[in-house]
């Protein structure tokens, strides 16, 4: 195969095709799927003739034709146009470009050999010898099968010998009848005239059959490619949408390190803080340990100064004076409940404060008293439960000997009353008072430290 062509086509059953019949043509060829392939491959390559489609994605033919044109390598080389675009319109404008032709897709084998006879591809010499070759055979062919079909038997030779019998005389057939006249007519003018229409009519459908068999082509050749760009753009389509899922993905991987990184910089941030924050501290509590340490110095110096102005100094002690007494209540155990203090209502009235954070007051007798002339309720008959205004943290004992107390967790409130009792256990209607109270409550030993079933005393000791 002397001769190369290029083909551009983003149909791969197009490119089948013509390269099945360049192949038989001894023409090698080279498919390429786009003009873009085409441009790069036409940069390192040369080819002797370029077959170009008109309807590609991205560049169509008559764009590349003229940049092929342009080039100097390229200009010089042959370009048709192989495309199912149609009409003398697209025929000037694609010679225009420089295409020296326009070949038909479906109706491409006869004008492909017209084609590359008008260039040169083809020897015209040695198609005419192989036209002639093939009248030859037909013709010879005819001949003989004529000859065979008006080929007669001899007839056998007379001999003149005696011994020989005398032959045969043929017994003469009776001589057939004499033919109509419509016979002859029919003959001589109605069976020629049928025989013209025949064959008129037979050259009509096979040219007509002709027509309709190319057009079918054709259209097929149109279908399977429109079958294919479907399929093309449905793949194309297919690996889009794929691409588009891993670029998705990808990003998604992108965010989630990202993320990570930036979590990874705020961990690294707070613990760079936090290790300054320490440093921090350390060098201020360093500085105050040094500030406190030149206090501590000046404070000693201050004091050694003291101590030599004292030692200068002649004191004299007064008599020393008997230790107070210290009053105590204590229970019936022996156990002390609370140091007690005198009040200064001018009775022999104490004041103690139990561990447990309450105060009460006693007698000299050792008996919690009741301070307090009213009680208030938030009932109408003096019902319910009991309050006092008074601070909270108090433990009291009533007439009947049962000790009460306020929880010192619980502060006066606003509060309206009702009914009040007094000293000689009457109940007076306040009419809703509103007054700042806080509620009784029945002694709890384990929260204030009183029990109210032991008997307690006060002791005296220096």
């Amino acid at each position: 195969m002397s001769k190369t062509a290029l083909i551009v086509d983003d149909s791969r059953l197009a490119c089948k095709v013509l390269s099945n019949m360049l192949d038989s043509l001894r023409i090698k060829s080279i498919a390429v799927y786009s003009a873009e392939e085409a441009l790069e491959h036409l940069r390192y390559n040369q080819p002797d003739i370029i077959f170009l489609d008109h309807s590609m994605p991205g560049m169509d033919g008559l764009e590349t034709i003229k940049i092929i044109k342009d080039s100097p390598l390229t200009a010089t080389v042959p370009v048709l146009m192989y495309t199912a675009k149609e009409g003398d319109v697209y025929v000037g404008q694609a010679r225009a470009l420089g295409a020296v032709d326009v070949l038909p897709k479906g109706l491409e084998k006869d004008h492909l050999v017209n084609s590359l006879e008008k260039l040169g591809f083809i020897d015209k010499q040695q198609k005419q010898s192989d036209g002639a070759n093939i009248a030859s055979t037909v013709s010879n062919q005819t001949e003989i099968k004529a000859q065979s079909d008006t080929a007669t038997i001899p007839e056998p030779s007379v001999s003149t010998n005696q011994d020989t019998p005398p032959p045969i005389r043929a017994i003469s057939k009776p001589s057939p009848p004499a033919k109509p006249a419509w016979h002859s007519f029919w003959q001589q003018r109605v069976e020629p005239y049928l025989n013209r229409q025949k064959s008129v009519h037979s050259d009509e459908l096979r040219h007509s059959t002709k027509i309709q068999t190319r057009r079918l082509i054709k259209e097929i050749h149109h279908t399977l490619e429109h079958f294919e760009h479907a399929l093309a753009h449905r793949m194309e389509s297919h690996n889009d949408f794929s691409s588009i899922q891993q670029e998705i993905q990808r990003k998604q991987g992108k965010k989630w390190l990202s993320a990570m990184v930036i979590i990874m910089l705020i961990v690294q941030f707070c613990v760079i803080w936090f290790l300054w924050s320490v440093n921090h501290s350390n060098q201020e509590l360093l500085n105050t340990q040094i500030t406190i340490a030149n206090w501590q110095s000046q404070a000693d110096e201050q004091f050694s100064k003291l101590n030599q102005k004292v030692d200068s100094i002649d004191i004299k002690f007064p008599e020393k004076k008997p230790l107070p007494t210290i009053i105590s209540l204590i229970n019936q155990n022996g156990t002390e409940i609370s140091e007690l203090y005198p009040t200064n209502s001018g009775n022999d009235d104490y004041i103690g404060i139990t561990d447990r954070g309450y105060q009460f007051t006693v007698n000299s007798q050792g008996e919690i008293q009741w301070p307090f002339k009213n009680r208030y309720y938030l009932t109408d008959k003096c019902e319910g439960d009991a309050f006092v205004n008074t601070n909270n943290a108090q433990v009291f004992k009533d007439e009947e000997g049962q000790i009460w107390y306020t929880d010192k967790h619980t502060v006066t409130t606003l509060m309206p009353v009702h009914s009040k009792r007094t000293l000689d256990n009457k109940c007076i209607s306040l009419n809703n008072k509103m007054l700042e109270l806080i509620r009784l409550q029945r002694d709890n030993s384990l929260e204030t430290g009183i029990e109210e079933k032991q008997s307690m005393h006060i002791s005296y000791s220096q």
